[in-house]
């Protein structure tokens, strides 16, 4: 198998395993970023947008936008589509507790 989609399917496993323990309600995109640095997945701002897009449209994981903030303001540096915040969904937890599978997230 190659080994770029084995670490990608390791670092998607890895962002539902820090939602679903760490975080148990919605958590910045930043935060997550932090965490997967500390447990030795760095990965760049992008990648790790990259995965939660995978995520978010899989309905493993919810996202709050930078235009679903009331705090957000449009001459912001985020763009309105920017997912600024996230959490596990029924699904995600489904996935980690082993009721579910996803081939492109390993666990």
């Amino acid at each position: 198998m190659n080994m770029k989609i084995q670490r990608f399917r390791s670092e998607r496993g890895m962002c539902v395993r820090l939602l679903a323990t760490d975080y148990t309600n919605y958590t910045t995109v930043r935060s997550l970023w932090s965490m997967l640095d500390k447990r030795g997945y760095s990965m760049s701002p992008e990648a790790v947008r990259f995965h939660l897009d995978y995520l978010i449209e899989q309905g493993l994981v919810a996202a709050k936008r930078a235009r679903d903030l009331e705090s957000f303001q449009e001459d912001s540096t985020l763009s309105p589509d920017d997912i600024v915040m996230v959490k596990l969904a029924a699904k995600g937890l489904q996935l980690f507790n082993g009721a579910i599978s996803d081939l492109e997230v390993t666990l």
